[in-house]
């Protein structure tokens, strides 16, 4: 009787190990369950695109340890469709197995296409597991068949049925353009949605109004634009679950109305300190003839500073124009530190108008830093440019051309953007110092950034991010960024 119960113990034991173990996950599978622990994300960037798309860019896939899941797709004419669902832990785990199973971790970190590419976009694929961490970038298709199955999986919803995802809350630029044609645009309800697009930069926004901007930016990301009675506004649209920023905590207005009256009045008694500051800082739209009589337009900065004071010019990415600047924080902060600052609209770019002319763009700038050194206050001995992507090659170019140039910062440059070359430039630029700053994901930008730090003849400082974007859209996620330029500027301004 003994052996029979011993027997029937092992019997047990063995049937409850049996049952038991299909919904154990392999420990070399697990994965932080937190809903905030990001485990898989699949991001398409860089290349040539219109300053929109990179400021509504957001992942193309997205899974957090508690499986919730967002992915996107897009159509022919440009909308943008974003799902989400969510998945149980057993779905997880098949999924992820399905990354064990076709050699994720065997890959390489990142593949280069043979011949080289310009101006094309970058893939890039994250797995973060308990056990081991990778990512895998490709530029321009050249990773392997596994890598590309990968991508698709995620990015289709991995068989999974979709709902539409709806943002809670969103930060919300809203920039007007100098455009009258209105014809097929979406309308802003000013009286409907309770918020006019004038107020709107930076905004917090829940409820209708940001599911009106959310829906305007996923109809045409590449042109989210919008007509309030008769202006004509672009949308930007940042949101928590791919940006990281942190939104404000809404205050409940009836429990705590005692310490929101106290907390208005300090509010505005800080406001009226900043406006006294403001008022210190002379800020002018300028015009600045080219060589063909094309009028450059430029916003130009005094700091409140006494004395002779450095100056730096701002140089936007294609598509772009010098509005770009202003969320990036980087104007404020060079003015506050006693900086002038001059950032210019390109020929074809922003109310300079015209067409683009790369060789005449060089042109201009030359004139443009000869017109900043004569405004009272500008020391010429200390001047910088500063540029994100192909300006970045023109501020390399102006440097190149301008021997007292001090210094010049080069946000995702590239050896050759339409024609604007950037290896000759540094030969010519010669010993002087530069700042160089890049996001691994951005291939073409990653590699010309290294080769030029490689190339260069001074001091080159190097700056490489793992997943930041391209230009200036990679202060949206590296806030430090303004303090590395500060601190490099200041450096060299001595």
């Amino acid at each position: 009787m003994r052996i029979k119960s011993i027997q029937w113990v092992i019997v047990l034991l063995l049937l409850m190990g049996c049952s038991g173990g299909g919904d154990v996950v392999p420990k070399e599978l697990d994965w932080n369950h937190d809903a905030d622990a990001l485990i898989v994300r699949v991001t398409v960037g860089g290349g040539m695109q219109p300053e929109a798309a990179y400021r509504n860019e957001i992942p193309r896939a997205s899974l957090w340890g508690d499986g919730r899941y967002v992915w996107q797709t897009t159509d022919s004419d440009n909308a943008r469709f974003v799902w989400q669902t969510q998945l149980d832990e057993a779905e997880m785990a098949d999924l992820l197995q399905t990354f064990i199973d076709k050699g994720f971790f065997d890959l390489d970190s990142s593949y280069e296409p043979s011949e080289q590419v310009f101006d094309s976009s970058s893939t890039g694929l994250q797995l973060n597991l308990l056990a081991e961490q990778k990512s895998v970038s490709e530029y321009h298709d050249s990773a392997p068949r596994e890598f590309h199955e990968l991508v698709n999986i995620m990015s289709s919803g991995a068989g999974a049925e979709g709902q539409p995802y709806v943002p809670e809350i969103g930060m919300v630029t809203a920039v007007f353009l100098d455009q009258t044609d209105t014809t097929n645009l979406p309308v802003w309800d000013t009286a409907v949605l309770g918020l006019n697009l004038d107020d709107v930069y930076e905004t917090w926004l829940e409820g209708d109004a940001l599911a009106r901007a959310w829906e305007i930016v996923n109809g045409r990301y590449w042109s989210p634009r919008v007509v309030q009675g008769e202006d004509v506004y672009e949308l930007y649209v940042r949101l928590p679950d791919f940006t990281g920023d942190v939104p404000p905590a809404m205050a409940d207005p009836v429990e705590e109305s005692a310490e929101t009256v106290e907390e208005v009045k300090e509010t505005v008694e800080e406001v009226e300190e900043m406006t006294v500051i403001a008022t210190q800082v002379a800020t002018a739209t300028v015009t600045i003839s080219a060589s063909d009589g094309l009028p450059l337009q430029a916003t130009y900065l005094v700091p409140a500073a006494n004395g002779l004071r450095p100056a730096v010019i701002l140089l936007h990415m294609l598509g772009s124009n010098r509005e770009a600047w202003q969320s990036t924080g980087l104007v404020q902060a060079l003015v506050a530190d006693g900086y002038h600052v001059l950032a210019l609209d390109m020929r074809g770019h922003g109310e300079t108008g015209g067409e683009n002319d790369w060789p005449l763009a060089e042109d201009d700038l030359q004139r443009v830093w000869a017109w900043l050194i004569e405004q009272e206050g500008v020391d010429e001995g200390k001047t910088a440019v500063i540029g994100g992507s192909i300006g970045s090659n023109m501020a390399l170019r102006t440097g190149a051309n301008i021997e007292t140039i001090n210094t010049v910062v080069l946000l995702s440059p590239g050896l050759d953007y339409f024609g604007v070359t950037t290896e000759d430039a540094l030969e010519q630029w010669g010993k002087r110092p530069l700042l160089i700053v890049a996001s691994e994901e951005d291939s073409y930008a990653a590699d010309s950034s290294r080769t030029l730090a490689a190339q260069a003849q001074g001091e080159a400082q190097l700056q490489m991010y793992s997943t930041a974007g391209h230009g200036t859209n990679m202060f949206n996620t590296e806030p430090d960024l303004v303090t590395l330029i500060g601190e490099w500027l200041s450096q060299h301004f001595k």
